[in-house]
């Protein structure tokens, strides 16, 4: 099995700047000698968030979800172009 170096970080979701509070909803990680960079993200337990943040319209946390997989997905396409 070959070792390879790669970074990681947190995908957090923070509808309210002003309290700190967050979720964390995905995970984004790069090996950039491989190259590869890849994310996940939480697509399927809405209730989840919405719950802990209750004054949150479950739409909301739905189309920042849509919207931020759609601009990865391009920012994966680039990556893998200029590659």
């Amino acid at each position: 099995m070959n070792k390879v170096a790669c970074q990681y970080a947190i995908v957090r979701f923070a509808p309210y700047v002003e309290t700190g509070e967050f979720a964390n909803v995905g995970v984004l990680m790069v090996a950039p000698r491989q190259p590869y960079f890849g994310f996940k993200l939480e697509t399927r337990r809405h209730g989840r968030i919405t719950r802990f943040f209750e004054e949150l319209e479950p739409k909301f946390y739905r189309e920042a979800l849509r919207a931020t997989d759609y601009a990865n997905r391009e920012h994966v396409l680039a990556f893998a172009r200029r590659q």
